[in-house]
Protein backbone atom coordinates (compact mmCIF):
# COMPACT_ATOMS: atom_id res chain seq x y z
CA UNK A 1 0.00 0.00 0.00
CA UNK A 2 1.09 3.80 -0.89
CA UNK A 3 2.38 5.93 2.13
CA UNK A 4 -0.90 8.07 1.20
CA UNK A 5 -3.06 5.66 0.56
CA UNK A 6 -2.10 4.67 4.12
CA UNK A 7 -2.21 7.35 5.93
CA UNK A 8 -5.63 8.41 4.19
CA UNK A 9 -6.71 4.70 5.68
CA UNK A 10 -5.06 5.73 9.09
CA UNK A 11 -7.14 9.00 9.30
CA UNK A 12 -10.42 7.45 8.27
CA UNK A 13 -10.01 4.75 11.15
CA UNK A 14 -9.76 7.40 13.55
CA UNK A 15 -13.30 9.18 12.43
CA UNK A 16 -14.54 5.66 12.64
CA UNK A 17 -12.93 4.94 15.61
CA UNK A 18 -14.28 8.40 17.13
CA UNK A 19 -17.73 7.75 16.26
CA UNK A 20 -17.23 3.98 17.09
CA UNK A 21 -15.83 4.77 20.85
CA UNK A 22 -18.95 7.08 21.28
CA UNK A 23 -21.24 5.10 20.60
CA UNK A 24 -19.65 2.45 23.23
CA UNK A 25 -19.24 -0.14 20.62
CA UNK A 26 -16.41 -2.26 20.09
CA UNK A 27 -14.21 -3.22 16.84
CA UNK A 28 -15.51 -6.88 17.66
CA UNK A 29 -18.68 -6.03 17.81
CA UNK A 30 -18.67 -4.51 14.33
CA UNK A 31 -16.77 -7.17 12.58
CA UNK A 32 -19.68 -9.88 14.41
CA UNK A 33 -22.37 -7.06 12.54
CA UNK A 34 -20.68 -7.08 9.00
CA UNK A 35 -19.66 -10.60 9.30
CA UNK A 36 -15.63 -10.05 8.60
CA UNK A 37 -13.17 -11.51 11.13
CA UNK A 38 -11.94 -8.33 14.26
CA UNK A 39 -8.29 -8.55 12.07
CA UNK A 40 -9.83 -7.43 9.34
CA UNK A 41 -10.60 -4.28 11.21
CA UNK A 42 -6.89 -4.19 12.80
CA UNK A 43 -5.49 -4.21 9.66
CA UNK A 44 -7.81 -1.09 8.80
CA UNK A 45 -6.52 0.29 12.37
CA UNK A 46 -2.70 -0.76 11.43
CA UNK A 47 -3.19 1.35 7.76
CA UNK A 48 -2.37 -2.25 5.98
CA UNK A 49 -5.75 -2.55 4.17
CA UNK A 50 -9.18 -0.83 4.32
CA UNK A 51 -12.83 -2.03 3.77
CA UNK A 52 -14.60 -3.09 0.87
CA UNK A 53 -16.79 -0.55 -0.55
CA UNK A 54 -19.76 -3.21 0.38
CA UNK A 55 -18.60 -3.17 4.07
CA UNK A 56 -17.79 0.76 4.09
CA UNK A 57 -21.61 1.44 3.27
CA UNK A 58 -22.23 -1.05 6.24
CA UNK A 59 -19.94 0.33 8.77
CA UNK A 60 -21.59 3.82 7.67
CA UNK A 61 -25.23 2.76 7.99
CA UNK A 62 -24.07 1.38 11.50
CA UNK A 63 -22.49 4.46 12.75
CA UNK A 64 -24.81 6.76 10.97
CA UNK A 65 -22.38 8.98 9.09
CA UNK A 66 -21.94 8.93 5.34
CA UNK A 67 -18.75 7.37 3.37
CA UNK A 68 -17.55 10.68 1.91
CA UNK A 69 -17.02 12.64 5.49
CA UNK A 70 -15.45 8.89 6.70
CA UNK A 71 -13.00 9.16 3.68
CA UNK A 72 -12.14 12.67 3.13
Amino acid sequence: MKKETQEKALRSYAKYAHVRDGMELTDFAIAQALGISPSSLCDWHKGRSTPKADKLVKICDLLGVQIGWLLE
